[in-house]
Formats: structure tokens, C-alpha cells, sequence
């Protein structure tokens, strides 16, 4: 179909953590607030492709390619994250 993508992907989803952490005084007390987001990537080979169709019936296709491995895991608080 004419300018619609179409996507491959082959791996896995893998759950990432991200976020933030203030440190924060109140009086003789000291505490921190962890403010934790998680989200899924796609990790292995990703493909997005979108054809075009010439007046002619020449066809050319826009390839986006993305190949991304996990490279180490990260535990936070005894759960392995990226």
C-alpha cells in the first residue's frame, strides 16, 4: 500500500527503569524521595518500512533499520533492570 509503513520486529520487549531522586532536609531530619518510572523498548532487530509507488509502477522503499542488543542489567531495589 502506497506510503504506509509496515514494521518487523524480532527480540524481545524489556522493561527499563528510569526516574529521579531528591534529597530533601526538614529540620534535623534528612530523607530522599525516589521517583520511579518504568517503561518497555523493543531490543533486536527493528525494521520500519514504507513504500512508494511511481506513476511509472516503479516502486522505492524507505528502510529504517535498528539493531540494539542489552548490554548489562542493573538491580534496583533486588529486581534486574537495564
Amino acid at each position: 500500500m502506497n506510503g504506509q509503513k509496515a514494521s518487523i520486529k524480532i527480540g524481545e520487549r524489556v522493561r527499563t527503569a528510569a526516574g529521579s531522586f531528591q534529597s530533601g532536609i526538614s529540620g534535623l531530619a534528612v530523607s530522599g524521595v525516589v521517583n520511579t518510572q518504568f517503561q518497555y523498548i523493543n531490543v533486536g532487530v527493528n525494521v520500519d518500512i514504507t513504500p512508494h509507488i511511481h506513476p511509472d509502477g516503479d516502486v522505492t522503499l524507505k528502510i529504517v533499520l535498528d539493531v540494539s542488543s542489552v548490554v548489562t542489567n542493573q538491580p534496583i531495589g533486588g529486581i534486574n533492570e537495564m
